[in-house]
């Protein structure tokens, strides 16, 4: 047997010192050192906003999260002082007093009050909590608190990276399941008035999202497991602070994001529909008042990611309608839906997202492939930006960025299909690199590219990339979303290996360098394409499931398996077989790269080990790459540089540009 041939490392360590530059080149800030700008909580009566921002001088170091107070009419910034390295999370009572997340370097989270007046910011209460808060809102009244606090250990969502909250644990200390009864981590819902002692868990069932209804009730996400498969099967839950009980008001066929309440407590919604994962909120909207049936009000085809109430018959809407990002406004009891702004522009880090309270202007932070995030009000149909997270770096950036545009294709069955397609400077066909999104519930939008570092890199080296939304993701109603259900790995390879043949027929790809990469769903689908089609000629498959049978067994998402395979795991014939790429490796012609971390918890790095290993054992062009210290993905500065030079580095050996 020969060996296989190992990646040349003068030609890895020169895209990589590239890679270096580029990266470090597109972060340079402007003076106030933004990079980003989100979760955003307008004063309920000053023209001013409080949002999070991150702050960064280099590419070499971790971004610090502020909240910042920002002046709409002039766009004066203030970063706020608060007595933690790190601060989040937002959120006014409605006297004008300002609650934030305070984060420690230990990874400790609490809730720190501040008193904002006119010129000055002092500090109020610091929370003593049970854990690490992870979210806080104030009750109607201004009163009181409520805080979701997680417990040392529960589970992070793969969106977030994975892995366990920490903080002030040993590290040698082992993981042991099942846990004692009574002692697995998870989430409590407490209520807490500033100055008031300490805060008071207020019931007993595990909660992953909470609001107010009214003053003396909340309505929660609530399961009786406290682990991420538990998540999958959440229900609608009122808890009646007075009474001390829990209500059951809706359990739902699939999945159940932002419950949210309106101002007098009388009326609920929440988005109901199939979500792959915690923190990509999806879904029709489902409304009830004085304990009606929900009902789901027509959005004009608007896939639904966010919502929040205004008054007591208005809600604020933002979502996807294909490719197009749109902001609503909702009168439930008339049904009337009024668009307020809409456009291939987005906004939110991960889906879209919209504030805005009673008698003004909604506020978004907007943003393009060309744009940086920029804080701005919806005037009428009209965005004016106040704040832009722009400066050396995002004009660098704009010169490596390629010109994207969208583009529509019928798959093998006649549906058509979106996605972006990105190409350099210079005339094709170019060599084409397909960026599969994860999920699969998720959707490829006009994000501004520094936000994506392997497709910004990737174009900045020559290559063209497509970024399909194949059935599966959001942005097109129910039904498509649920086209992937029990089908993962079925029509969403054609939906996109028609988009690759569709770019060679029309000129814009090279037939002979085709390639493939993807995180999660996406890493999934990046290694099991080549299992069904011999077009591409490299893949880099980064946090992938590749056995569903292990995966299952080892995952702690078992239930997105579950739903989303479907099948018995120990039947042969079943898709946990015949959909895992390591059961077909031996079709597999494409060299692969496979890269995984070993905290990961959603996708083991077993997934990745596995899939090697089979490719190797016969000799196949094959490469794994493991980072210690990383979850779901990589975060860290170095680890990102690292992998995005060795997926740049990979395709340029087998597929030059």
């Amino acid at each position: 047997m020969t060996a296989i041939e190992p990646e040349p490392e003068d030609h890895r360590r020169e895209v990589e010192e590239w890679v270096l530059d580029h990266l470090g080149r597109g972060i340079r800030p402007g003076p106030l050192g933004l990079v980003d700008i989100a979760q955003v909580a307008p004063h309920p009566t000053r023209d001013l906003a409080a949002c999070t921002v991150s702050v960064r001088r280099t590419f070499a170091e971790e971004p610090l999260r502020r909240v910042a107070l920002v002046a709409l009419d002039s766009g004066r910034v203030r970063l706020l002082t608060v007595p933690f390295p790190q601060s989040a999370s937002p959120t006014w009572s409605r006297e004008g007093r300002l609650a934030v997340v305070g984060m420690d370097d230990e990874g400790g989270a609490t809730a720190v009050v501040l008193d904002v007046a006119a010129d000055d910011v002092s500090t109020g209460p610091v929370c003593e909590a049970p854990g690490f808060v992870e979210a806080c809102a104030w009750s109607p009244d201004g009163a009181r608190l409520a805080l979701l606090v997680a417990s040392p250990g529960a589970e992070i969502s793969d969106v977030y990276g994975s892995g366990l909250v920490g903080g002030g644990q040993e590290t040698w200390r082992p993981r042991v399941l099942p846990h004692p009864a009574g002692s697995a981590p998870g989430r409590v819902a407490c209520v807490w008035q500033p100055g008031e002692g300490s805060p008071r868990p207020v019931s007993g069932r595990n909660v992953w999202e909470l609001a107010w209804c009214g003053d003396d009730a909340l309505l929660a996400l609530t399961s009786e497991g406290t682990d991420e498969n538990a998540w999958y099967g959440a229900v609608l839950t009122r808890i009646d602070l007075t009474a001390g009980t829990d209500r059951v008001l809706h359990e739902p066929t699939h999945q159940l994001a932002q419950p949210r309440c309106s101002p007098d407590g009388r009326s609920w919604s929440v988005l109901s529909g199939v979500q792959s994962d915690r923190g990509l909120p999806a879904g029709t909207l489902l409304v009830s008042r004085d304990g009606a049936t929900p009902s789901s009000p027509d959005t004009s085809g608007v896939h639904v990611n966010d919502h929040r109430w205004v008054d007591d018959a208005t809600i604020l809407l933002a979502g996807l309608r294909g490719l197009d990002t749109v902001v609503a406004s909702l009168d439930v009891r008339s049904g009337e839906l009024r668009p307020l702004w809409s456009g291939p522009q987005t906004c939110g880090e991960l889906q879209p997202e919209v504030a805005g309270v009673a008698g003004r202007p909604p506020v978004v932070v907007l943003e393009d492939h060309a744009t940086p995030p920029t804080l701005g009000v919806l005037d009428g149909a009209r965005f004016r930006p106040v704040l832009a997270a722009e400066g050396e770096g995002t004009r660098f950036a704009a010169t490596r960025a390629g010109t994207t545009s969208r583009l529509s294709w019928s798959s093998s069955d006649g549906l058509a299909i979106e996605g972006l397609l990105t190409v350099p400077d210079g005339a094709g066909p170019h060599a084409l690199v397909v960026h599969v999104h994860g999920g699969p519930t998720h959707a490829w939008r006009s994000t501004w590219s520094g936000r994506d570092p392997h497709t910004s890199a990737l174009v900045g080296r020559g290559y063209a990339v497509l970024r399909p939304n194949p059935r599966g993701s959001t942005g097109r109603g129910p039904e498509f979303v649920e086209g992937v259900y029990g089908d993962m790995g079925g029509l969403d390879v054609d939906d996109v290996v028609t988009g690759v043949r569709h770019l060679v027929d029309a000129g814009v790809a090279d037939p002979a360098r085709l390639g493939i990469t993807g995180i999660s769903y996406g890493g999934f689908m990046a290694a099991w394409v080549p299992c069904c089609s011999g077009m591409f000629a490299a893949a880099v498959a980064r946090s992938p499931a590749t056995d569903w049978v292990t995966q299952t067994l080892t995952s702690n998402i078992a239930e997105f398996d579950r739903r989303f395979v479907q099948g018995d795991p120990f039947d042969p014939v079943s898709s946990y077989a015949t959909r895992s790429p390591l059961h077909h490796h031996h079709r597999i012609r494409t060299p692969m790269l496979l890269t995984a971390g070993l905290q990961d918890l959603a996708t083991p790095p077993s997934q990745a080990q596995v899939l090697y290993s089979a490719l190797a054992r016969r000799n196949a062009e094959a490469a794994l790459v493991l980072y210690p210290e990383e979850g779901h993905g990589v975060r860290r500065p170095a680890a990102v540089a690292d992998q995005v030079a060795r997926t740049v580095a990979w395709f340029e050996r087998f597929m030059p540009a």
